[in-house]
């Protein structure tokens, strides 16, 4: 009985863990090193159900880019898009806001993504 019960305990805390995930934390297969920014945010969100919203004046969805391929975080992705660019994640439910980084937004002893 005790094993029972041990098993279904690491069953729903499993369960729970996958739930608590922030959509930053999803992971996600990417298929294809190369590709548009807009090829990989579409293929991030048929494969996660994460969403992504952002004004076309910052995001240039036609940019080729390259990526690792492989089982990574979206954070990881994001992180290798928008290397050296000043663009901003925001987590909202099961979406992610992009949007351009300003000195204002910043707090003191924290760093933008």
């Amino acid at each position: 009985m005790h094993k029972y019960i041990t098993i279904l305990f690491l069953f729903l805390f499993n369960t729970i863990l996958v739930y608590a995930q922030t959509p930053l934390q999803h992971s996600v297969k990417i298929d294809s090193q190369k590709s548009t920014v807009g090829q990989l945010l579409k293929q991030i969100t048929e494969k996660t159900g994460v969403s992504f919203s952002y004004k076309s004046t910052i995001i240039s969805l036609d940019e080729t880019i390259q990526v690792k391929e492989g089982e990574q975080t979206i954070q990881s992705i994001l992180d290798q898009i928008f290397a050296g660019k000043n663009i901003e994640y925001i987590e909202l439910n099961n979406q992610i806001i992009f949007r351009a980084w300003r000195r204002e937004y910043a707090c003191p002893g924290l760093s933008h993504s």
